[in-house]
């Protein structure tokens, strides 16, 4: 765990003397495990993103075939907006 490699980074210098970080194996297996997690967490997030825009969009035509689709755009639009960036991919995100 990153608990009981913390002393060996806190008791060394993390700087090579070209000035790039230097990270103890024990800190760098748990960083990769972290890194990892992270980009897990993002594709989850992305997908999570995609599968709740389909579902508004069910909700959106169910609502609109009751004649309240004017109303419900209008209550849902911070929640569509929010909606759309999650399941816009990070690529797209970053162009």
């Amino acid at each position: 765990s990153m608990y009981s490699a913390l002393p060996g980074l806190l008791d060394g210098n993390p700087f090579k003397e070209n000035g790039q970080l230097q990270v103890p194996d024990r800190v760098s297996v748990v960083l990769e495990v972290l890194m990892e997690t992270l980009g897990l967490l993002k594709d989850f997030l992305w997908s999570r993103g995609v599968q709740i825009r389909a579902n508004l969009d069910l909700l959106m035509d169910c609502v609109q075939s009751a004649g309240l689709g004017e109303l419900a755009a209008e209550f849902f639009q911070k929640l569509s907006a929010a909606v759309n960036i999650l399941a816009t991919p990070k690529e797209s995100l970053l162009q």
